[in-house]
């Protein structure tokens, strides 16, 4: 029993500065395509929009884009985002 609690927090700590930052890059395809099917509306949509402005804006670099926007095209359905402008 003692052994469970001499465990290092090290590597959960680790596990989620690695992984939170990426989960959230991947769940953008699977939240576009609610988008899309216009599942969200209005405020919802609003705040989906704020969520992953960051990851756009982060994206500025013509290659990183276009690897946004691959990952993206994966999702089913069509595309009637806030961010068409842009395709």
């Amino acid at each position: 029993m003692d052994d469970d609690r001499k465990r290092p927090l090290w590597p959960w700590i680790v596990a989620l500065l690695i992984g939170l930052p990426v989960m959230y890059a991947l769940s953008i395809g699977p939240v576009f395509s609610i988008t899309r099917h216009e599942v969200l509306l209005g405020a919802e949509k609003d705040g989906v929009d704020r969520f992953y402005e960051p990851l756009f804006s982060a994206c500025s670099s013509p290659r990183a884009d276009r690897w946004l926007w691959w990952y993206i095209s994966f999702w089913p359905g069509p595309y009637f985002g806030p961010f068409q402008e842009t395709l």
